[in-house]
């Protein structure tokens, strides 16, 4: 097993894992030193799994991130471990049919660097999102080398990002600023300047309203007491508080819970009643849950680089 390099969102060299092991024609014979392997012309799969607090994902992409196969869901059973990840996506590969595929990428809630786990925040705990953190769990999780993990699990090279950063990578268009949220268990937060990933800001632990975190306010835990349209109230003002922040060209708001924003918060989000201040009109769009899954394969275009 060898170490290759990307660059990080600083141009800084951040080491990725690989393997020896060729897997097929579709790769080429550099995969293993760092080349970016969807520049063969070959159409290469992706095995992408996106890790939530409640759930986990799983689906084979093609190069042009379209679903090459189902996608399968399993529910997380807490307490959960880097090894009951592995074995999760084991058991998806499996109900996928032992797809094809040449390499992996892998989305994790939390602060993920140079493909390590610096914390997550919902692995570390006894019983799921806001319950007791466990030492031991938050041992196992947190400086975890997760591409690591996975090459020496499945054999093939791996990315580890953010799950936010990696559903961005489906939706950003590489011109000017573009801010990504999804809604699901917490908040997700990715930001991207002409097409280049800024250093990871988890602004789900930031202060937003009374006293409360952006992801205790929006998180899953508080909108299954509100309806949706009280909930929706809340994600407006959210997106408010951040723009002064962000100054976004484009925002795109996305995850699992998006689809709950109501017709109405949805139209005032693109109404600007503030030039100075207020968001610039028609610049947030809404996009599917899928993102999370197809944007692994642009991942390896839009967050790694080749070896000069």
């Amino acid at each position: 097993m060898e170490k290759a390099s990307h660059s990080n969102a600083d141009g800084s060299k951040m080491p990725t894992s690989t393997s020896t092991i060729r897997s097929e024609a579709s790769l080429s014979s550099d995969s293993a030193t760092g080349t970016n392997i969807s520049n063969t012309g070959a159409d290469v799969h992706t095995l992408c799994v996106d890790c939530g607090g409640g759930g986990i994902k799983s689906a084979v992409v093609n190069s042009n991130g379209d679903a090459a196969t189902t996608t399968v869901r399993s529910g997380v059973v807490y307490p959960f471990t880097p090894s009951d990840l592995i074995e999760t996506v084991r058991n998806h590969i499996s109900a996928l049919n032992n797809p094809d595929f040449q390499r992996i990428t892998v989305g994790l809630p939390g602060v993920i660097r140079n493909g390590n786990v610096v914390f997550t925040p919902h692995y570390i705990r006894d019983n799921g999102p806001h319950t007791q953190a466990l030492p031991a769990l938050a041992s196992q999780w947190n400086g975890l080398d997760a591409e690591e993990l996975f090459v020496g699990s499945f054999g093939v090279p791996t990315l580890a990002f953010n799950d936010a950063e990696v559903a961005a990578c489906s939706v950003i268009q590489g011109v000017g600023s573009e801010l990504v949220l999804t809604l699901g268990t917490g908040l997700g937060c990715a930001f991207f300047v002409d097409g280049r990933l800024i250093p990871h800001i988890e602004m789900s632990h930031a202060p937003f309203k009374d006293g409360q975190t952006f992801d205790q306010v929006l998180g899953e835990h508080r909108r299954l007491f509100l309806d949706d349209a009280e909930w929706s109230r809340l994600v407006f003002d959210a997106v408010r508080a951040l723009w002064p922040v962000f100054r976004w060209d484009h925002l795109f708001i996305g995850g699992g819970n998006a689809a709950r924003i109501t017709p109405e918060v949805r139209d005032a989000l693109n109404q600007s009643r503030d030039a100075i201040e207020g968001i610039k009109p028609n610049t947030v769009k809404f996009i599917d849950n899928f993102a999370g899954l197809s944007g692994g394969n642009a991942a390896w275009e839009l967050l790694t680089q080749a070896d000069s």
